[in-house]
């Protein structure tokens, strides 16, 4: 008999852990959701990432919904649980899982409750994870064009600066040597979209593969899947997993010359096409859950062309300055000598081209101002953050035969080789520094009015 009641002592007192593991008290969700509300706004961009799409799941679309939900995630515990699914999801040892909370300047004790009640809810529900990438037979895979990329980049990084309607330009943390983590720019695009079927979840659903690059040579894939709603749209149904997920492209893949999709073999396969160091023509294949299956050389070498942006990564940019940039001719209408000599300096990011006639201005996101400009508008709010529109004087100086157009020799110190390289360095997405005057008498203006044209220019880190 006392051995009976001993087993039923045992029973009940498992089955009041198993109670309390299947529950958090409000301790442990307060100081997640304290700890959450300051890393959304002051955190890692991978945890804002985290919290976005977790609100994605639960319907949240627009940044001002995805906004509020944290705000009140305090008392959101749907939104708190998929936040904790999400960071189950990332994979990893038990350890890893609770350093993420802990990080996020959660106690300890209080991660390894959340981690506990995860472990235990998977049990109860028989998922212990999300299945690893599913192995596709076509056809149930095609490549598809639905998603607006730019509301879907927007998302994703609410905090990037857009370039244009599916390229925006952004930043992430990244671990250095020595332990300290710095934070390093990005411009990010979506390189292809594929639809298919999920048979296990019997679901519609859409894969993303993200490409991202920046001018220290860092290039990488990213994986976004999305489960197709029909009328109401489509919804992130997982995290950005970075550890697992990310592909990275070492330096003999980087001059990159386009992507494609193929199928060979009742497979759909995604193909990058680039120029290897030994300046050969190659192509990637890999599935589109971008494992590696094949690579093939063209027997052909690659011409450089200084017109082409692939090669401006490598090109050296010289300064530009008012002779090069401003007409040297003088009369009545035009600028004085005195005013287009003097430099007031912005830093920028050339954020989008746009061409009027055949003629390119530049609307560039001002990031810094110099001390001399700032007292030069003294009057005025300040521009960083603001954008402005600039013109380039002699943007069509020369012809495509590479001759100056008639009547204009003499009148701008910018030879044919630093024509086709300031052509080059006018891109979407890079940083300059650089400086402007305003068209018209002779007085500088403000940038409340008026035509603006560049007066210097230099590439900049």
């Amino acid at each position: 008999m006392k051995t009976k009641l001993f087993f039923l002592g045992m029973i009940i007192f498992s089955n009041i852990l198993l109670i309390q593991a299947q529950t958090l008290t409000k301790d442990v969700r307060n100081d997640f959701c304290r700890n959450a509300k300051v890393n959304f706004y002051y955190g890692s961009n991978s945890f804002r990432g985290w919290m976005v799409i977790s609100a994605q799941r639960l319907g949240y679309q627009t940044p001002l919904e995805i906004e509020k939900a944290v705000q009140n995630v305090c008392t959101d515990i749907k939104l708190q649980e998929e936040f904790f699914t999400s960071v189950d999801r990332l994979g990893g040892d038990r350890s890893f899982k609770e350093q993420q909370y802990i990080a996020i300047g959660m106690k300890p004790h209080n991660a390894k409750l959340i981690n506990d009640y995860m472990m235990l809810k998977n049990h109860l529900q028989g998922q212990k994870s999300l299945p690893k990438n599913p192995v596709f037979e076509d056809d149930l895979v095609n490549e598809s064009n639905v998603i607006n990329k730019k509301q879907l980049l927007q998302s994703i990084y609410p905090k990037s600066i857009l370039l244009n309607d599916s390229i925006v330009l952004r930043k992430e943390i990244f671990d250095v040597i020595g332990g300290r983590d710095k934070e390093i720019e990005f411009k990010t695009t979506i390189a292809k979209e594929y639809s298919y079927t999920d048979e296990k979840k019997d679901e519609d659903r859409i894969k993303i593969i993200l490409y991202s690059t920046n001018e220290k040579g860092i290039v990488f894939f990213d994986i976004l899947i999305m489960s197709d709603l029909g009328e109401k749209g489509y919804q992130s149904i997982e995290n950005m997993s970075f550890l697992h997920r990310r592909l990275y492209l070492d330096k003999s893949k980087r001059n990159i010359n386009g992507f494609k999709t193929v199928k060979e073999n009742g497979k759909t396969l995604f193909v990058i096409n680039y120029t290897d160091e030994n300046n050969k023509r190659k192509s990637d294949f890999y599935t589109i859950d971008l494992k590696l299956i094949k690579t093939l050389i063209k027997n052909e070498d690659v011409q450089t062309d200084l017109n082409s942006s692939k090669n401006s990564e490598t090109t050296q940019f010289p300064i530009f300055t008012y002779n090069k940039l401003i007409d040297n001719y003088e009369d009545g209408e035009s600028m004085s000598s005195g005013i287009v000599k003097e430099y007031y300096f912005l830093h920028g990011v050339i954020k989008k081209i746009i061409n009027n006639n055949g003629i390119n201005d530049y609307k560039i996101h001002i990031i810094k101002t110099i001390k001399e400009f700032d007292d030069l508008h003294s009057d005025l709010a300040s521009f960083v953050n603001k954008d402005i529109i600039v013109n380039l004087e002699p943007d069509d100086l020369y012809n495509k035969s590479g001759k100056i157009k008639d009547g204009w020799n003499g009148r701008y110190d910018l030879s044919l080789d630093d024509y086709k390289k300031l052509k080059v360095l006018l891109m979407e997405g890079r940083k300059i520094k650089f400086s402007y005057v305003e068209g018209g008498t002779g007085s500088l203006g403000t940038a409340t009015a008026g035509l603006f044209f560049f007066n210097y220019i230099e590439k900049i880190d």
